[in-house]
């Protein structure tokens, strides 16, 4: 699993610096961005859990 770091409220960042969680106001349908800066795409996802998870999946360590 990668571990995360909480910059501030609603903000996170993986260890390794690769992917950047943020929570949108203004989006009130999947509000929760994430963002691959490797491969550099965004995936937009319901709650954080699900933003981590889809992490754990891009770089297969869901099962570590």
């Amino acid at each position: 699993m990668i571990n995360w770091k909480r910059i501030k409220a609603g903000e996170y960042v993986s260890e390794d610096g690769r992917f950047h969680i943020a929570k949108s106001l203004t989006r009130l349908y999947n509000p929760w961005e994430l963002h691959d800066s490797l491969k550099g795409g965004t995936h937009r996802d319901p709650t954080l859990i699900d933003c981590k998870w889809r992490a754990d999946r891009i770089t297969g360590r869901e099962y570590e």
